[in-house]
């Protein structure tokens, strides 16, 4: 397939905003399976093809990194790279690793151990360029006006302003992949940690009257304090403003009801339509997506943020609330046959960092259920 670097350079921009026709998505995706089996990569099928995307990039990534000092070389080979890495961008987040479970008619599938998440991100520039992070040295990310953007040890990105005043702002986007987890240091100090398949979009710095980050998916946030300057979370149904505080939203797309979780200070709730509840510490407010219910209820706070300190907490969750949350941290698809003769509620803790199969295998423990897996594809029968 010959595309010219221009004509590359339009179709990736439109799948990557999700604004591609049907013809030029699938011309996308036809180039970059072209690229890759002239990289020696091939799929048995779509499933497989999906998972592995990013070992094309490291792929690529890797053959860049042997052949940049060849002179002449270099240029088009990190083009290659940019290129690749978009388009995974595209295809990982565009849709979420929504893939249908076809199934197999092998009689005997070789099962690899499913390894839990790491510390994976994707930061989305204004400009339309992508950062990979895990696959990036520590160090300076990126420098524009007043704002740096370097990449610290320990999974974290981190946003610093110099003592220069600007009035310059660029929207930017840190995507969290399904296996993956991440933290941010914004501008103004505010850390936030993101769970799995989030996306957290925020301002280069803050300026105005008030700070405002929109997010989809799970995060803790530790806000720096500054009474003259609220802070508000936008999420799915509901609205979050402090001052400065530690809570934890979730809002995930799809899910039965958003959710704050307040861990320390104060905090301000508001649904859409700005009615208001106020929590205090161990207090949890709650919007029904598609529903009427705004609300708020006392939880054991331990068990809601146990994400950012490494385990799954269970508190008398039904087996698909259990499995949505494991399926984000290990990349995997599921699905649920049959139904049990009452609705069973589960609790209990689990390391994030044992292998799925051990975890699996606790589930069938509290569970009467039988429970298979081939590769990534897990089958739970009543």
């Amino acid at each position: 397939m010959n595309m010219n670097k221009e004509r590359i350079n339009a179709l990736i921009e439109k799948y990557f905003n999700g604004t591609s026709s049907q013809e030029e998505t699938a011309l996308v995706e036809k180039w970059l399976e072209t690229r890759s089996k002239q990289n020696e990569w091939n799929w048995k099928d779509e499933i497989h093809k999906k998972r592995d995307q990013r070992e094309i990039f490291k792929n690529i990534d890797d053959k860049a990194k042997c052949f940049q000092q060849i002179k002449g070389k270099s240029r088009t080979l990190i083009y290659q790279r940019t290129i690749a890495a978009l388009l995974i961008l595209g295809l990982a987040f565009g849709f979420w690793f929504l893939v249908v479970n076809k199934g197999t008619n092998q009689e005997h599938v070789f099962n690899k151990a499913v390894k839990p998440g790491t510390r994976a991100a994707i930061l989305q520039m204004a400009n339309g360029e992508a950062i990979y992070l895990d696959d990036r040295e520590e160090g300076l990310l990126s420098q524009s006006d007043d704002v740096e953007i370097s990449k610290m040890g320990g999974g974290l990105i981190q946003y610093t302003t110099s003592a220069a005043t600007s009035n310059k702002v660029f929207e930017n986007t840190l995507f969290i992949p399904r296996g993956g987890q991440y933290q941010i240091t914004l501008s103004d100090g505010t850390n936030v940690w993101l769970n799995s398949e989030t996306k957290l979009i925020y301002p280069s710095r803050f300026v105005g009257k008030e700070r405002k980050v929109k997010l989809i998916g799970e995060a803790y946030f530790k806000v720096a304090k500054d009474v003259n300057l609220p802070f508000i979370v936008e999420s799915e149904g509901m609205d979050i403003l402090v001052t400065g505080t530690e809570f934890n939203v979730s809002a995930y797309k799809g899910a039965s009801e958003t959710v704050t979780t307040l861990i320390e200070g104060s905090v301000e709730a508001y649904n859409n339509d700005k009615e208001k509840i106020k929590l205090i510490p161990g207090q949890q407010a709650y919007q029904t997506i598609g529903g009427s219910e705004f609300g708020k209820r006392l939880v054991d706070v331990d068990m809601i943020i146990s994400w950012r300190k490494g385990y799954f907490s269970f508190d008398y969750q039904d087996l698909e609330e259990v499995m949505n949350n494991v399926s984000r941290w290990y990349d995997i698809d599921y699905k649920i046959i049959g139904k049990p003769e009452r609705q069973e509620k589960l609790g209990g803790t689990f390391s994030k960092y044992k292998s799925l199969d051990e975890l699996l295998a606790y589930l069938e423990q509290l569970v009467n259920v039988k429970i298979t897996r081939k590769e990534r594809s897990v089958t739970i029968i009543y």
